[in-house]
């Protein structure tokens, strides 16, 4: 048999690749004359148009797709197992600051937003996290996570302050009662907090001195104290330097006794 006079005279294939034809081909390496139809699948047609779009912004709408067309690829070529072994493998890895600071970037509360609603569009996901979200295991986790949380002065200081100005809190009668005669038995010496104003420790206490003195007022309801002594609430203050006074609501009847009681109460410091 003859020697090949295209591999004697080193031709490569015409698609650009590099390598030579075989000894019964014509033009092209085998499944090469693809790349020649579509240029998009040809390694240098593809390096060249990387290095033309380089440093050119790209719109939301065009990463979404990019995005989305990763993800495609990826589900393609690896199986759910494998994904999940991967996501396994990155946790905990520890991050540079630079790249964190892309994350927190990227990641803003609208844009999760988006995600999360995009997400919950799918019939196949709201099923899935639906079934997950009624299960006992999950419920168990959520409350455990919510009592560690509970936990944190700053937590229940920020929760406190979320739903007192969701709801939009207003001085009850016997608080604007209570203020009004602070206002005339001691000027500029107190002030109505109760409304979120001011948080000590994720609780936030009715009345605070104004004149420099760490003291506190709480006027307790007959109903929803009922069985409280105030002695929780008067320690849980004494631990961020403040002193507390507890006035029921059934003391407002004689006003006399709860001056002299405010009277002694200011003397302490």
């Amino acid at each position: 048999m003859k020697p090949n006079k295209r591999i004697q005279r080193g031709e490569a294939c015409e698609c650009g690749c590099g390598q030579l034809i075989g000894p019964y081909a014509t033009r092209f390496v085998s499944g090469h004359n693809v790349r020649v139809a579509n240029p998009s699948k040809n390694p240098a047609v593809k390096h060249k148009i990387s290095l033309t779009l380089k440093g050119i912004p790209k719109s939301d709408e065009h990463k979404r797709n990019l995005s989305l067309a990763r993800k495609r690829k990826l589900v393609g070529h690896f199986s759910a197992e494998h994904c999940h072994k991967i996501s396994l493998a990155l946790k905990g890895k520890a991050k540079t600051k630079e790249h964190k600071a892309k994350l927190r970037l990227s990641l803003n509360s609208e844009r999760i937003s988006e995600i999360a609603k995009r997400r919950w569009q799918n019939p196949m996901y709201a099923k899935k996290m639906s079934v997950i979200m009624n299960s006992p295991t999950y419920k168990e986790k959520r409350s455990q996570i919510a009592k560690q949380l509970w936990q944190r002065w700053d937590y229940r200081e920020k929760i406190g302050k979320a739903i007192l100005k969701g709801l939009n809190v207003k001085p009850t009668k016997p608080e604007q009662y209570l203020d009004g005669l602070l206002a005339k038995w001691f000027p500029d010496t107190w002030k109505y907090v109760g409304n979120a104003q001011l948080f000590l420790g994720g609780c936030c206490p009715d009345f605070i001195n104004i004149n420099g003195q760490k003291q506190i007022i709480e006027l307790f309801g007959n109903y929803w104290h009922r069985g409280d002594n105030g002695q929780k609430k008067i320690k849980h203050y004494a631990k961020f330097g403040f002193d507390c006074l507890i006035i029921w609501e059934s003391e407002l009847h004689e006003l006399n006794k709860v001056q002299e009681k405010i009277i002694e109460f200011m003397k302490v410091k």
